[in-house]
């Protein structure tokens, strides 16, 4: 997955990468912050306060990518803010 990791989530004319549906059908804390251009601290917040639908198993997160668009059509559409409580 070192592709997402290192590669820059901006399109040519600085949009936000549109297409989350590449994205692998779940993700890791790292990728997901990747795709939605946060910090990985943040998207854990985003997480473990159940504003991204994600399962903690032992002491790692993981997203399935439908939980990633969801947020991201909320926060897009304005009815998700992605700020902490």
């Amino acid at each position: 997955m070192k592709e997402y990791e290192t590669a820059t989530p901006t399109l040519p004319d600085g949009q936000l990468f549109e297409d989350l549906s590449e994205l692998p059908p779940v993700l890791k804390i790292r990728q997901a912050a990747w795709a939605l251009q946060l910090s990985e601290r943040f998207v854990r917040e985003l997480c473990a306060t159940g504003t991204i639908e994600a399962v903690k198993i032992g002491a790692v997160w993981r997203i399935p990518r439908h939980s990633l668009i969801a947020f991201a059509e909320g926060a897009r559409n304005g009815q998700q803010r992605p700020t902490i409580p």
